[in-house]
């Protein structure tokens, strides 16, 4: 009996065991045991691997490979380019702007510099780009042309908002569109739709605006005739007259000068008394040589 009592084991642990078993179920230390002890004997074998030369550049070597046959695989290939809301002729240019040569990844596609690049076309006012299904999508918001500045650059188009759209260079396209020139027409490009737009009962007598010192128009009609609008007031003079029809009744006038840049009084050469002050500007030239 006394032997077997000596051969049975106490159930209860031992003061070390004990405090191990405590210790291992501390929140810290499980997080150590757990991630800490793994990571360490990972890294320190990554250490001793990439310690040699040929095994990082088999890794660098590996990895291109990777990155070249995941950006080449047939759902991240772009093979079309489609161009909406502009003319044959723009989508040309953008077309050639691009430089793509397809099909081509959509990895080394850089939409951003693509648009920048669209956006400083003259006859671009606005570009978004997207790719789906395969497809370069370039949707194009062209500028619509407005009217002729002719200037030292030569005749330019604008647009309604007064940005170019490039210089004209055949000559004047066949586009019904109104001509303004002068130094920084452009810049008061909105009087000149007013006063198209309040002179329509006579547009066909237009042939164009002249800015005048950057600070007021001048209204050129055929025949040479001509229209000095006030800098200030424009809208009350010119717009009157217009109502009350008085310069389209002018219009059947003899006239080479209308003078509106006095509110409070109106001044109309005749061609008779331009002739005649030319003539008196030659005898004085005659007599100043005499």
């Amino acid at each position: 009996m006394q032997s077997l009592e000596k051969k049975r084991k106490d159930p209860t642990p031992s003061r070390f065991f004990y405090r191990w078993e405590r210790l291992r179920l501390t929140p810290y230390f499980r997080y150590i045991f757990d991630y800490g002890i793994p990571l360490f004997l990972i890294g320190l074998i990554g250490l001793f691997y990439f310690s040699k030369a040929e095994n990082v550049e088999v890794l660098k070597v590996s990895w291109r490979e990777f990155k070249e046959n995941t950006k080449n695989r047939p759902e991240f290939l772009v093979n079309f380019i489609k161009i909406k809301g502009a003319n044959q002729a723009l989508v040309n240019e953008i077309r050639s702007l691009t430089g793509l040569d397809l099909p081509i990844s959509s990895y080394n596609v850089n939409l951003h510099e693509l648009q920048s690049k669209i956006e400083l076309m003259n006859a671009v006012k606005n570009v978004d780009l997207y790719i789906a299904e395969n497809i370069i999508y370039i949707q194009v918001q062209p500028r619509e042309p407005a009217i002729y500045w002719l200037n030292t650059n030569g005749l330019e188009l604008l647009d309604p908002d007064g940005v170019s759209m490039g210089i004209v260079e055949s000559g004047r396209p066949n586009l019904d569109l109104p001509l303004i020139a002068g130094a920084g027409a452009s810049i008061a490009i909105d009087e000149a739709f007013f006063i198209y737009s309040i002179s329509n009962s006579f547009s066909d007598e237009i042939l164009g605006l002249v800015r005048i010192g950057e600070r007021r128009w001048d209204v050129i009609l055929k025949n040479g005739r001509k229209i000095m609008l006030p800098a200030d007031e424009l809208t009350k003079v010119y717009k009157n007259l217009i109502m009350e029809n008085k310069v389209k009744k002018l219009l059947s006038v003899n006239f080479s000068l209308l003078d509106l840049r006095n509110p409070n009084r109106m001044m109309i050469r005749r061609q008779k008394d331009a002739k005649e002050a030319v003539e008196i500007k030659l005898r004085r030239l005659e007599e100043e040589k005499i």
